[in-house]
């Protein structure tokens, strides 16, 4: 199957057939006659990117401020000017 071209429907078709069939990608690939490459070329194409986000920003009575990350990453820093300072530089990156 070298340089034939394969239309979106096919490659998902190879890309769910792989996931279901418990070989590793290479293995896969000779199996069926694809390229190594282009398979994960395909897989990485597929494979959607989580976009960053932002939680909420809660700020606790004990005068201390908690960034809470999506993936479960905590920071608790004291609530004072010079926290601000940083936070306010790091969120203009």
């Amino acid at each position: 199957m070298q340089n034939e071209k394969f239309t979106n429907e096919q490659i998902t078709q190879y890309i769910s057939d792989w996931q279901t069939s418990g070989l590793s990608k290479s293995k896969f690939c000779k199996l069926h006659g694809l390229t190594y490459h282009v398979f994960l070329y395909w897989i990485t194409k597929a494979t959607p990117v989580a976009s960053p986000s932002f939680v909420p920003v809660v700020v606790s009575r004990h005068e201390e401020i908690t960034i809470a990350s999506p993936n479960g990453l905590q920071i608790t820093l004291p609530f004072n000017d010079t926290t601000i300072h940083i936070l306010k530089q790091l969120l203009a990156c």
